[in-house]
């Protein structure tokens, strides 16, 4: 599945990825972790990724850590998903060179 394909290349690289498939185990992990970035689905299976990013935005223990928004919707763009307060958008599905790019880009900004 994309999910494993997508882990498995960011750690081919260098990358440590920790995955999800529910926002309740990830925010324990957010709670106990500072990641360099989250990348959200916009569609997760009970949640609403941009209603996850704007919470993860509104927090004080979250919102320094860069968001990158995926979504098989690519009517969605870098503007719509900003106004959640997503650092990056790209849609699906896209080549792994594409999300390195965008997370290069990301990170290269945090600093």
């Amino acid at each position: 599945d994309l999910l494993t394909l997508t882990k498995n290349s960011l750690e081919e690289k260098g990358y440590t990825v920790k995955t999800y498939s529910n926002w309740e185990d990830a925010e324990k992990y957010l709670h106990k972790n500072e990641p360099d970035l989250i990348m959200l689905d916009v569609f997760m299976h009970t949640h609403d990724g941009l209603n996850i990013c704007n919470k993860l935005k509104s927090s004080g223990f979250t919102r320094h850590i860069p968001i990158l928004i995926l979504s098989g919707f690519s009517q969605l763009s870098n503007s719509a998903t900003e106004e959640f307060g997503a650092n990056g958008f790209l849609a699906k599905p896209f080549e792994i060179k594409a999300l390195l790019k965008k997370i290069h880009t990301i990170l290269s900004r945090k600093k």
